[in-house]
């Protein structure tokens, strides 16, 4: 579904950028099926009558003060009595015969609440139905993502598509273990959505199906949910409960952040029953029985370690699973050899040892989000792998 946005800008200052809260309105928008096709900008409210396209079903106005949207208001409505005025925490919003209007008065507001009100109305049926499928996937490759969805679109170029990815520069290696380096990609995370518009709702569940079916082809085990509620965490707990396994882990440079992600997840104890925070080497030691020869000749930032560590986690905690982070999250140790984001993730199962190393990349908090979800990557393919 299309739309037209009119913005105000400073007649002292005439900016042609988009605020980043604008941007970031739109952006969601675009990820609830809502594509920009016209946008406008204005000196003052009068010049709004020239710009407005009644064509798009939906038309945001930004920008304007008090006093200007209450010009905005006579001019929209223009003395129809089937004009609609409904009060928003965002600002105003106009119905007048198959057009919406919405003056913006708190943009914060609007990111968060706007794209839901423009999703639940009901349209003139000359617009169609709006149908939405969305998928997550983790752990694939940035180029093959990039490939198949523009095979997707071409394929159908009425299709709209929207992403939202968390990607790193490298893609992970293999150190030790099973796991082959083409199960893992740059993107660690991404939620893709698809919309398109029909006339009947049969036409909508049809779609849905072939498209679902289309996008197994294409990306294969990548896919962990075709759900927005699902997240890769619910699914892991879901998958070691099912299959009676226990969880722990061994964490340095995560300070907690992996086991604290998975027991968000409702049922969590019936897979959790301990973890570790091992951030010096003599915690590594104690609680581990990591050997500090290894931790002498390699340091605590390697391979060795994190098997180490995962080994230990698994024996202390009387585990199934182990899952062991030691790591660089910066800003400061970084080495020429070792800089900032060197991540070693080992996970320890069925007298197995799987070492992979991360290249993490942006500030602090970034690697360490980084991490956490390329632990959930690495626990869930080689929980796949004991599937097949």
């Amino acid at each position: 579904m299309e739309y037209h946005i009119i913005h105000k800008v400073s007649s002292t200052f005439y900016d042609l950028s988009i605020s980043k809260k604008l941007i970031q309105l739109i952006r969601q928008l675009q990820i609830q099926g809502f594509i920009l096709s016209e946008y406008d900008t204005v000196f003052d409210a009068e010049e709004c009558e020239e710009k407005l396209n009644k064509s798009y079903p939906f038309v945001i106005f930004s920008g304007f003060k008090e006093e200007e949207i209450s010009k905005l208001e006579s001019f929209l409505k223009n003395g129809r009595s089937d004009a609609r005025l409904e009060q928003k925490t965002f600002g105003e919003k106009i119905e007048v015969f198959g057009n919406i209007y919405y003056l913006i008065s708190n943009i914060d507001s609007a990111t968060l609440e706007l794209p839901q009100d423009m999703e639940n109305i009901n349209l003139n049926p000359s617009y169609g139905i709006l149908s939405s499928l969305v998928v997550k996937l983790c752990g694939i490759r940035k180029s093959n993502l990039t490939i198949e969805l523009e095979k997707l679109k071409h394929k159908d170029p009425s299709l709209i598509i929207a992403t939202d990815c968390l990607e790193i520069k490298e893609v992970p290696k293999v150190c030790e273990g099973t796991l082959r380096e083409e199960q893992f990609g740059e993107v660690l995370d991404a939620t893709l959505y698809f919309h398109k518009n029909f006339n009947a709702e049969k036409e909508s569940e049809l779609w849905k199906d072939s498209l679902q079916k289309e996008l197994i082809t294409c990306f294969g085990t990548s896919i962990y949910s075709f759900s927005t509620q699902e997240s890769l965490e619910s699914l892991l707990i879901k998958k070691m409960s099912k299959k009676g396994l226990t969880l722990t882990a061994a964490e340095s440079c995560t300070g907690g952040l992996f086991i604290a992600n998975m027991i968000n997840v409702s049922g969590a104890s019936s897979v959790i029953d301990r973890s570790f925070v091992t951030y010096a080497n003599e915690a590594k030691e104690q609680c581990l029985c990591v050997s500090h020869d290894t931790l002498v000749a390699n340091g605590a930032v390697s391979m060795e370690t994190a098997g180490e560590m995962a080994r230990g986690a698994a024996k202390a905690a009387d585990a199934s699973v182990a899952v062991a982070i030691t790591g660089i999250a910066g800003p400061l140790g970084g080495t020429p050899k070792k800089p900032v984001g060197t991540v070693y993730l080992s996970c320890y199962y069925k007298e197995k040892t799987h070492i992979i190393l991360l290249s993490g990349i942006g500030s602090r908090d970034e690697i360490r989000s980084q991490t956490v979800q390329m632990a959930k990557i690495l626990l869930l393919k080689i929980l796949l792998e004991d599937e097949f």
